[in-house]
């Protein structure tokens, strides 16, 4: 599987103009990618399922253990990744998880 690094702003301005839709998607890839990097099991699918059956509550937890997952892989240059587990959380608790997703995929850009 290769991952690509993937464009912050065009992934926040599809997300608002398919309302929502590609923010959808986009978090299946990121935890499909995340679970490839650590040697996970990968289930985005799941993920997805618990976020839209919960009403999103769900992604509460998943970006608590996105933020751990990240800070244990080290970026490219070799310096550890950020632990940004409760700043994730609380960014989507208050309705930024578009946010929360954008600072994710930057520190997952720093690996691939």
């Amino acid at each position: 599987m290769s991952i690509m690094p993937r464009n912050i702003g065009i992934s926040i301005i599809l997300s608002l103009l398919t309302c929502g839709i590609y923010y959808l998607y986009w978090v299946y890839k990121m935890d499909e990618e995340v679970s490839y990097l650590i040697e996970e099991q990968p289930n985005p699918g799941l993920t997805l399922i618990l976020g839209i059956i919960t009403c999103g509550i769900y992604f509460w937890f998943w970006y608590y253990q996105l933020g751990e997952k990240l800070s244990r892989l080290p970026s490219k240059d070799g310096y550890p990744i950020s632990n940004d587990s409760v700043l994730l959380v609380i960014l989507a608790v208050f309705s930024f998880g578009i946010i929360s997703i954008a600072i994710a995929q930057s520190n997952l850009n720093k690996v691939v």
